[in-house]
């Protein structure tokens, strides 16, 4: 007869769990039938976070204190491989009773055990002994079960060895009749894991299932206000909600992060406790679904299921399974994280290594399904070095697009990966590319590039467009010996990397004016004809050396204005065409519409401001100073001025710094500004400014200044080393704008920022703009018709023609598009579009896409 049980029947106290109160019931009504001789097993599963580890120890809490005797396991992946090792923890509260001690005694000292761990004699003997070792672990529950209910708690069951296993289900079969209650909880797997385990126990007749869903909507408010409180869960409830599936996990973390954030002390992330229960989460699942969770995470909003198969190397069934499980977590919708911080915690915790490796395989299928080049370079942007062999290319080619595009910061990081993993041969283009890039908003950040596109150039490697970049950042920075140097190397240039006769014309006309001691006639070229002359031909080269030519040579006639015009309405700002446009809006103010220099140089700066350009914005900003100078308002052009200075520091300038401190200094004197005058005069300069022709505006201003001021001898002095310096580089000062030195009244005129009412006479008038002080003395030239540019000539002397097809590449790619994308859009495979691109840059004499543009432009102006 069995003694009387010593427990008490369980109370409702249901309401103490708030997650899962049905199936807590449940759980109390079986240990009841099990005090009366009915056992039974119950296998809880459900999604990692719902709350099976908590439900579990809340029933085990609840029948420990009904005076049940509980057996608890858990289990851990670590300790799978050990033999009986969840029979050792649930028998280990026991062993130690002197009426169970001697029962297991025995089977430790037989060779029982030693037969099952080592797998000897013969694999009859072992199951024999195996069921003995089963047979005596039953007597032990039963003579236990006589005292009291027997409860056995595993969590993680999943994790059991197989030893412990195959006796679970053994000692299962048994207990149907008995006062035991087995009570399992299982992770959240792929179907497939634990498979056979799951159906042994699924198919007694005295087994149940007790599945754990997501919370509602309602259930996650109800969690939250134990949590946080009524009021706030009702506004939070929504969005935690879509964050968190219902997860009970991740409810709690958000919870716990919006407490943390009222707190005096912040924490490192706002969502920390979040980010961290995202983590425990995956830790909990199969590797598998872990290595889903990190590629999800890495293709971020392009994920799909075909390609996270393609990234596992892993058939769509089985992905689909790893899905499921991130899926019922509540941490993924589809193929993609739910909330953005969840994915950004799987980020930060993939190691860099690994996280290179991933982004590098993505860009790589991502190329091979034909993926918009944007995308694939993102992948290589955050894979960084090594990349294989086809990366520099199409990171250079995606480059060049989006500085069409105005977007620089973006262009620059493609180059300065794709100038990281460039063989040598190809290093110095890349660099050019990037230098003039990383140019548009730091002018002294390119230089560090100077030495290897010297060298690039000196092995013919570069391209004399690349070439005269590097020729004007030596330039801009005053070193003028490397300069002469690098002009040197242009002119010995091969002939496929050599200008045109047009561009090697406006090189030297430009030199002429800015930079006289270093302009060199351009040697006529054996094996390139000179341009000959054809009605109604426009090429910007062609046009911006005309233009510039009659600027600095004093004649800007209306047949100067209307080429500047045109060029300014036909070319885009672009690096290369800086200086070209430059050239237009100077002859304008030189010719004296400074209406319509000042509405295409606000539209410039404009387009400037799109690109973030700000070394274009201050080139053209100074340029709209002069112009306010020159229509008399002295107030706008201090703005202008120092709307320049502001975009680059004076000290970036290099020589240049002398154009717009120029125009300051001169918009001060005219305002009687005499603390700005002071501020500018007092702003250190290099001393190659004054080898340049910014150093001659630079001492004619400072003269000026000092002039008006009284101080006649310091006037003259300036006024005296221009005429050196004109005198030096074989020029004609007696010709232009150049201020006389004892201009009538100076001698009393008073100091800038004297009181009101003292006689300030007029300033004086300048002599007569009929040239300029830097002239180049020249020869008159006919220039009746303007020349045919050379690549718009074919073979037979007859203008160039593009198909319909290569014209509408051209366009397309002009206008920033990739191979990629223009094949899409025009139905044609990217090598017909590659061929065509090659035949119009060979037809128009272009060498990369940034060029197209303009080239189009001159065409398009023959049509009309």
């Amino acid at each position: 007869m069995n003694p009387q049980p010593r427990w008490s029947p369980l109370g409702d106290g249901v309401a103490s769990l708030n997650e899962h109160p049905h199936d807590l019931r449940l759980l109390d009504t079986l240990l009841q039938d099990s005090c009366t001789g009915r056992g039974g097993v119950v296998l809880m599963s459900g999604p990692v976070g719902a709350g099976k580890s908590t439900l579990l120890q809340k029933f085990d809490q609840r029948a420990r204190d009904a005076g049940a005797l509980v057996l608890s396991a858990t289990v851990s992946q670590a300790e799978k491989r050990l033999p009986f090792e969840v029979m050792t923890q649930l028998l280990q509260d026991v062993a130690l009773r002197p009426d169970c001690q001697e029962l297991i005694q025995q089977q430790i000292d037989t060779e029982f055990c030693s037969v099952v761990l080592t797998g000897k004699p013969g694999e009859e003997d072992r199951e024999r002994t195996y069921g003995q070792i089963v047979r005596t672990v039953w007597l032990l529950l039963e003579r236990l079960s006589d005292e009291r209910p027997v409860v056995i708690t595993i969590d993680d069951v999943q994790h059991a060895d197989g030893m412990s296993a195959r006796a679970l289900v053994s000692l299962a079969r048994r207990l149907r009749h008995s006062r035991v209650l087995m009570v399992f909880s299982e992770r959240g797997l792929p179907r497939r894991h634990g498979s056979a385990f799951r159906a042994e126990l699924l198919r007694l007749p005295h087994a149940r299932r007790i599945r754990l869903s997501l919370l509602d909507l309602e259930g996650v408010r109800r969690q939250l206000a134990d949590e946080i409180g009524e009021e706030a869960a009702e506004r939070l409830a929504a969005d935690c909600h879509a964050a968190t599936g219902g997860n009970p996990l991740l409810v709690r973390a958000m919870a716990e992060d919006h407490r943390n954030s009222l707190g005096p002390q912040p924490r490192t992330s706002p969502r920390e406790a979040f980010e961290d229960a995202v983590l425990s989460c995956l830790f909990c699942g199969d590797a598998g679904v872990l290595d889903t969770a990190h590629v999800i995470a890495v293709l971020g909003d392009k994920s799909s299921v075909e390609l996270v198969s393609a990234m596992l190397d892993r058939d769509r069934r089985t992905v689909m399974e790893y899905l499921q499980v991130l899926q019922e977590a509540g941490l993924v919708e589809g193929a993609r994280f739910r909330d953005a911080t969840a994915e950004r915690a799987v980020l930060h915790h993939i190691a860099a290594p690994e996280r290179a490796r991933l982004n590098l395989r993505i860009a790589t299928l991502l190329r091979r399904s034909g993926a918009p080049a944007e995308e694939v370079v993102g992948h290589l942007l955050e894979a960084g070095s090594p990349l294989p062999w086809w990366a520099p290319g199409l990171l250079s080619e995606e480059a060049e697009a989006a500085l069409v595009r105005a977007r620089t910061e973006y262009a620059v990081r493609c180059l300065k990966l794709a100038h990281a993993v460039t063989g040598e041969e190809d290093r110095g283009a890349v660099a050019a590319l990037l230098a003039a890039a990383e140019w548009r908003t730091d002018p002294t950040v390119p230089l560090r590039h100077a030495p290897a596109m010297a060298a690039a150039l000196r092995q013919g490697r570069l391209d004399w467009r690349d070439g005269v970049f590097l020729l004007r950042m030596l330039l801009w920075h005053g070193r003028l010996g490397e300069a002469e140097a690098v002009l040197d190397l242009l002119g010995a240039l091969p002939e496929r990397r050599a200008a045109t006769p047009d561009e090697e014309r406006f090189l030297h006309i430009w030199l002429s004016c800015f930079y006289p001691s270093l302009a060199k006639a351009p040697a006529q070229r054996d094996d390139q004809p000179a341009p000959t002359g054809a009605p109604g031909q426009f090429d910007p080269y062609r046009s911006a050396a005309d233009i510039l030519d009659a600027v600095v040579s004093g004649r800007v006639e209306e047949s100067a204005v209307s080429r500047a015009e045109h060029l300014l309405r036909n070319c885009l700002l672009t690096d290369s065409t800086l200086e070209l446009l430059r050239a237009a809006l100077t002859a304008l103010i030189e010719g004296k519409r400074l209406r319509g220099a000042a509405r295409h140089c606000d539209a410039l700066l404009a387009r400037a401001a799109r690109h973030r350009a700000t070394t274009w914005q201050a080139v053209l900003y100074s340029l709209r100073a002069e112009i306010a100078l020159r229509d008399g308002d002295p107030h706008r052009a201090g703005e202008q001025a120092r709307a320049a200075l502001a975009r680059v520091p004076a000290e970036k300038w290099g020589v240049a710094v002398g154009a717009p401190l120029s125009a300051l200094l001169r918009a001060a004197t005219d305002a009687g500004d005499a603390e700005e005058a002071d501020r500018v005069l007092s702003t250190p300069v290099p001393e190659a400014l004054y080898e340049t022709r910014y150093g001659l505006d630079y001492r004619q201003a400072r003269g000026y200044h000092l002039a008006v001021l009284g101080r006649r001898e310091e006037a003259a002095d300036d006024f005296e080393s221009c005429r050196d310096l004109l005198s030096a580089w074989g020029l004609d000062a007696r010709t232009g704008p150049f201020p006389r030195l004892d201009p009538p009244g100076l001698a009393v005129v008073p100091s800038v920022g004297a009181p009101p009412g003292s006689v300030v006479p007029p300033r004086p008038e300048p002599a007569p703009a009929t040239g300029r002080p830097w002239v180049v003395p020249r020869q008159p030239t006919a220039k009746s018709v303007p020349a045919t540019p050379a690549w718009l000539l074919g073979g037979d002397a007859t203008p160039v023609r593009l198909s319909k097809s290569e014209r509408r590449v051209a366009e397309l790619a002009a206008h920033g598009h990739t191979n990629r994308e223009i094949s899409r859009k025009l139905y044609v495979t990217v090598s017909t579009v590659e061929q065509h691109l090659t035949s119009t840059y060979r037809k128009l004499g272009v060498r990369r896409r940034t060029e197209l543009a303009a080239r189009l432009a001159a065409l398009e102006a023959l049509r009309t």
